[in-house]
């Protein structure tokens, strides 16, 4: 597996980026080489992997947007390597003020006009002064590097993988608790007492009757008359009145008060989670929560 990072300067006066749609940045892999995978970043330094225009004969070219500053494309490839030697031809498709080859410290590269720069992160470094565009080099590699986790005791302690930089020998990784994982039950506790007690208020409040139709008025007649038959209307009234309807069952009751404390819950849980994961600030989370509680005051006093 073979690297190679091209850096990039756009010194453009007013800065403005530079993209060409048909491909703006050629590359070539030496002859017998398989490409792995090309990507880019920009002045962020967040790498993008980009899609390539194969453009025959081991060249190939990708579209993309250097911004202002310092971009960088990096490319890998795969070449044959049989009795663990290979002897590769580079050539620069634009000019370059300096070339570096960098390899690990138990194999061995040569190249014409290629001296040592010393190490750099447990590799040997080759640098060249100037390179011209479509000046071709041979390379020869030979050697073998050992397994990484060998690798990694050899040079002195693990990678930090974030940055490339080699840790400290006394660096250990460990993998830290969620920011809530002790306090999650303390939180769920709470909930489950605040649906109780709505649940217990709400079973305590009466359910409202339903008031009696008025009796009819009688037609008029004589005084006498009128009080027997407002008498007899009563009485039929009373008897024709139909039976007022059943109270509400508890158990609906119950079904009621538990959708809307389950919704209240699940709310106040999410409000929790998001002010311990910091994605909230301290006014919105007490807004939030007095608006919960409202809910709350709203479902006990019915």
């Amino acid at each position: 597996m073979v690297g190679e990072e091209y850096s990039i300067q756009n010194n453009t006066n007013p800065p403005a980026a530079y993209f060409k749609e048909t491909g703006d940045f050629e590359f070539t892999i030496p002859e017998g080489a398989d490409l792995d995978q090309v990507s880019t970043f920009g002045p962020s330094g967040m790498p993008v992997r980009q899609s390539t225009v194969d453009k025959g004969k081991g060249r190939y070219s990708i579209a993309y947007a250097f911004q202002p500053g310092q971009n960088g494309v990096r490319i890998s490839y795969i070449v044959p390597y049989a009795g663990n030697q290979a002897k590769i031809h580079e050539s620069s498709t634009y000019d370059a003020q300096r070339a570096l080859l960098v390899i690990p410290p138990t194999m061995q590269i040569a190249s014409a006009g290629f001296n040592s720069a010393g190490t750099e992160q447990g590799f040997n470094v080759f640098s060249k002064e100037s390179l011209k565009a479509g000046a071709g080099f041979d390379v020869t590699i030979s050697g073998t590097a050992p397994p990484q986790a060998d690798a990694t005791a050899t040079s002195g302690g693990p990678q930090d993988p974030a940055n490339g930089h080699e840790a400290s020998p006394d660096t250990t990784i460990e993998t830290a608790p969620a920011r809530i994982g002790d306090e999650k039950w303390i939180l769920l506790g709470g909930l489950a007492a605040i649906f109780a007690v709505g649940v217990a208020l709400l079973l305590r409040q009466p359910v409202p009757e339903v008031e009696s139709a008025p009796a009819p008025t009688p037609s008029p007649k004589s005084r006498k008359a009128q009080q027997r038959a407002a008498a007899q209307a009563k009485a039929a009234a009373v008897a024709a009145a139909p039976p007022p309807p059943p109270q509400q069952p508890v158990e609906k009751i119950k079904q009621e008060v538990n959708s809307n404390l389950d919704s209240l819950k699940d709310t106040l849980l999410r409000l929790e989670l998001r002010r311990q994961a910091g994605t909230i600030t301290d006014e919105e989370y007490a807004l939030e929560r007095g608006r919960a509680e409202q809910v709350l005051r709203d479902l006990v006093q019915g």
